[in-house]
């Protein structure tokens, strides 16, 4: 065989685009979404109509930060009382900080711009939902 027969080995590029993708997670698969419009509409006034306690109320000034923690099955709100401002947001496990908000995977699975119904999933090995949007007053809409 003359070296001009020879095949050259692919390239990286060429192997990758032939290769099938592996799924890591099904979107079918992970766990179903609680809740719905109805009980998502009923949390909103839930404090004010007595069937939900106010338990803590703090604000955060604008270029300042908090922490606190809150509960599984417990609610929270963050509210922009001074005008237009980016709320950036974490959370953790609170049994295991390893288990942290991972807004990337969040994102893939959901949308750019999370909301009403939507969950935050914690990082990989974990992959489980830590909280869930139950009230969007932004409304952003689609890029």
């Amino acid at each position: 065989m003359s070296s001009q027969q020879q095949q050259q080995p692919k390239s990286r590029k060429e192997i990758a685009r032939q290769t099938k993708p592996i799924v890591c997670y099904a979107v079918e698969n992970l766990p179903a979404k609680k809740g719905g419009d109805e009980l998502y509409s009923s949390l909103r006034t839930a404090v004010t109509d007595g069937k939900a306690t106010l338990i803590e109320k703090l604000e955060i000034p604008p270029k300042d930060a908090r922490s606190w923690k809150v509960p599984a099955g417990h609610m929270w709100r963050i509210v922009c009382t001074h005008g237009p401002q980016v709320a950036d947001m974490n959370c953790w496990s609170l049994s295991n900080p390893k288990e942290r908000f991972y807004s990337s995977k969040t994102r893939q699975m959901h949308a750019t711009h999370v909301t009403t119904g939507d969950r935050l999933w914690s990082n990989m090995p974990f992959l489980r939902p830590l909280a869930t949007i139950t009230e969007d007053t932004i409304a952003y809409g689609f890029d």
